[in-house]
């Protein structure tokens, strides 16, 4: 990252590259205050540490006093999750993502995002918990196309997948936008869902998302 770049991108987002996929008509890439800010038209995939409904929700689950070995990163944007949990864990990193213009950009500007090593895998997250044995300590949910998380991921089938893919404590945190009335009541459904298969369940709300955890807090 340039030096005067990154000092620039305190007082004004500068453009670094768009591209696009099958998957995501257009990704903007943009430096914005020291960090990399990937955006669609209607939303904001990944942020750095300035990604804070998951800082917000980590720090409320104290995640550096539990036993947090492996992660599944469900929806890779930029690594902000990994960059996040970088700080706080000593882990072994999987991201699931279908986009492959998304890996190519993480993957191009990693080293100066987070040092942390991981695993990524270009397949339909649905599919690939569908398909595997293992299971994980933490697993983050952050699958978007634009504002809305796609339909196969609100079903009853994928979250009783995410919950034969979680280790017996092992702690479900499931990002949705919180943006309209609208919105909100197809919240409430996704999560009596999500409340059938982890019923100590809790929303943690924040200003523009809804975060389900699979225990009290």
């Amino acid at each position: 990252m340039h030096g005067v770049k990154k000092f620039l991108s305190y007082f004004f987002d500068i453009f670094m590259e768009e591209t696009s996929s099958s998957f995501n008509q257009s990704l903007k890439l943009y430096l914005s205050k020291g960090q990399y800010k990937l955006v669609t038209k209607g939303a904001i995939y990944s942020f750095g540490k300035f990604y804070l409904n998951f800082v917000e929700t980590f720090t409320l689950l104290k995640l550096e006093n539990r036993n947090i070995k492996k992660v599944l990163i469900l929806g890779l944007g930029m690594g902000s999750i990994i960059q996040i949990l970088e700080k706080k864990l000593k882990a072994a990193y999987v991201a699931i993502e279908i986009d492959p213009a998304i890996i190519e950009l993480c993957n191009k500007y990693k080293s100066e995002n987070f040092s942390a090593d991981y695993i990524v895998i270009q397949e339909n997250a649905f599919n690939y918990l569908c398909n595997q044995d293992k299971t994980y300590d933490l697993i983050c949910m952050d699958i978007f196309c634009d504002q809305l998380v796609p339909p196969e991921f609100e079903t009853h089938d994928f979250i009783k997948a995410l919950k034969s893919s979680l280790s017996p404590k092992g702690l479900v945190i499931y990002n949705r936008l919180s943006l309209s009335a609208d919105g909100n009541l197809k919240n409430d459904q996704v999560f009596n869902i999500f409340k059938t298969y982890f019923p100590l369940a809790t929303i943690i709300k924040l200003d523009y998302n809804w975060m389900f955890v699979n225990e009290k807090i």
